[in-house]
């Protein structure tokens, strides 16, 4: 299960720091963490603990489950992955 959480939450990441318009270097000056934790949890490489997580959803102003929440399509990475698409072309 931890092993398909960190492409869906990578994904959900990096749309919403996309779509409020963070560099990964503003996000992770936000969050207090370095570049490299903010790229390596987007690539779907780490899963942040709770308190990085917490932090992440108050500084991107959104509710911590919706960087999970995979709308019960059963296929959370391929749409988490089209929302982020989405998201860039808006």
């Amino acid at each position: 299960m931890t092993t398909d959480l960190k492409p869906l939450l990578g994904v959900r990441l990096r749309a919403a720091r996309q779509a409020r318009g963070l560099t990964q270097e503003q996000l992770a000056e936000r969050i207090e963490r370095t570049v490299e934790t903010v790229s390596n949890i987007e690539r779907g490489r780490n899963l942040p603990g709770l308190d990085t997580l917490e932090i992440l959803a108050a500084v991107l102003d959104m509710p911590l489950a919706a960087l999970f929440a995979d709308g019960g399509t059963g296929a959370p990475r391929e749409r988490a992955a089209l929302e982020a698409k989405l998201l860039a072309i808006a």
